[in-house]
């Protein structure tokens, strides 16, 4: 009913043609025909008064020049609520290790369209991608319209894993959290084969990454790497994860037919905090795997180039290790690996004699053959039975590594070998190419260039 008014004189009779406004005085709202005339009778009505969007009271005046305002009220009671959509609370954009939960679970509300909350809505929260689970997967909006998941524990692979939220009839919404790697309390390789190869090789792949993982023991902090495909080998694939210590490709390829290089391996990515290798490969020639499983020093050949991609040879220069480079006396200066040497009976002139023989890849990258002659990190193998010495151990020290001297195995110096049998043992020795690193990396993932 529209509010209407009279006007009237002293006694009581209805007077026409006064002008009478009418006006929202609480409540919001709106009305139409705000200025009225009364008529014959003294009456006049306000077009129209719409109550404002908040349950409760409403107030509205009708005024004449002269005279005292007269006030109406009104009582605006609440609509049964539609809902309209379904809104993101909290809960969004979350990081956590994989295999647990995030730390808040995803909530949402559900609103009309005036914005306000919608009780009683059923919301249905579900794991969309990356695995992972869901408790109280079913939700119904409470008092204020919101509603949340039990529990949302993200998939067992580090990366993106999405949850969507969705009530009947509503456009549903994707909650996005990143899986992270699990942090261990040792050092951890993660090995990564690239392609085929074959049962005997790939055993000598996990048993070299056991071996270093007796001899490195501390823990680094987890670091993101974003590689593109190709980065770091030809058939490395693209990279987007936490990698937990080192993750190391490994391959069997074509490189140059029997005899020739046998592999390459070096670290491609390393940390900008340590210097330590943070990502590398290992790629070995499909023509001489079968020669060295025969002879018995594939799993040598392979530990050996494992020690390649974790800095033996390969970061020496970048950490100021390697001193004499190209001359007849190159030597290692890191007092932990020059300690090593030491208690292995070496008499220290500069530092730990560096192979000063070889080609590119063989020099000034290993321990001296004619001084080591079986120890696994010189240049040349030719026979099983390769110990890995408190030398090699302690000098990853000065690299910046957490070892366990205790794994190194037993081994001395032995007599200084003859000139001609030096010669045979380089003879009879396959090649070998290290790589050095390309990119350095923050622990957020961001690339620098080395220099």
């Amino acid at each position: 009913t529209a509010p209407r008014v009279k006007v009237v004189d002293a006694q009581g009779n209805g007077v026409s043609g006064v002008a009478v406004t009418f006006a929202v005085a609480s409540g919001g709202g709106s009305i139409t025909g705000a200025t009225a005339t009364t008529a014959s009778d003294g009456t006049a009505a306000v077009g129209s008064w719409t109550l404002g969007a908040t349950a409760g009271a409403n107030t509205l005046t009708a005024s004449a020049t002269g005279l005292a305002s007269v006030t109406f009220t009104a009582t605006g009671t609440a609509a049964a609520p539609v809902p309209t959509a379904i809104t993101k609370v909290a809960g969004d954009n979350q990081s956590a290790t994989v295999g647990t939960a995030v730390a808040t679970a995803p909530r949402v509300k559900v609103v009309d369209a005036q914005g306000n909350g919608v009780s009683g809505v059923a919301v249905t929260f579900a794991v969309a991608s990356g695995g992972g689970s869901v408790t109280g997967g079913s939700a119904t909006t409470g008092s204020d319209g919101t509603a949340a998941v039990g529990s949302w524990t993200l998939g067992a692979t580090p990366g993106a894993n999405t949850l969507t939220a969705s009530a009947t009839g509503l456009t549903a919404v994707t909650f996005t959290a990143t899986g992270t790697a699990a942090q261990t309390a040792g050092y951890t390789i993660t090995l990564r084969y690239i392609g085929s190869m074959s049962s005997g090789v790939q055993a000598a792949f996990e048993a070299a990454k056991a071996r270093w993982e007796q001899i490195i023991t501390g823990d680094l902090p987890n670091s993101t790497v974003n590689s593109t495909a190709g980065e770091c080998s030809d058939n490395q694939p693209a990279v987007n994860e936490t990698v937990d210590d080192i993750l190391i490709f490994a391959e069997v390829a074509a490189i140059d037919g029997v005899g020739g290089t046998l592999g390459q391996a070096g670290p491609c990515y390393i940390r900008t905090s340590s210097g330590l290798a943070l990502m590398g490969t290992m790629t070995f020639d499909e023509a001489d795997l079968a020669s060295m499983e025969t002879g018995g020093t594939l799993t040598d050949v392979i530990i050996h180039e494992m020690g390649h991609v974790l800095g033996i040879g390969t970061l020496w220069e970048n950490r100021s290790l390697l001193q004499g480079k190209g001359t007849d006396d190159p030597f290692f200066s890191g007092a932990n690996g020059i300690a090593g040497y030491q208690t292995l009976g070496g008499v220290v002139t500069n530092g730990v004699p560096v192979e000063n023989t070889g080609e590119e890849g063989t020099r000034d990258g290993h321990w001296r053959e004619s001084v080591f002659q079986t120890e696994l990190m010189t240049g040349y193998i030719s026979a099983p039975g390769n110990p890995i010495s408190i030398l090699t151990v302690r000098s990853l020290v000065d690299h910046g590594y957490t070892v366990n001297d205790a794994a190194a195995d037993s081994y001395s110096i032995p007599s200084p070998a003859s000139p001609v049998a030096a010669a045979v043992e380089q003879a009879k020795a396959k090649w070998e190419r290290l790589l050095k690193p390309k990119v350095a990396v923050t622990p957020e993932g961001t690339k620098l260039p080395i220099r």
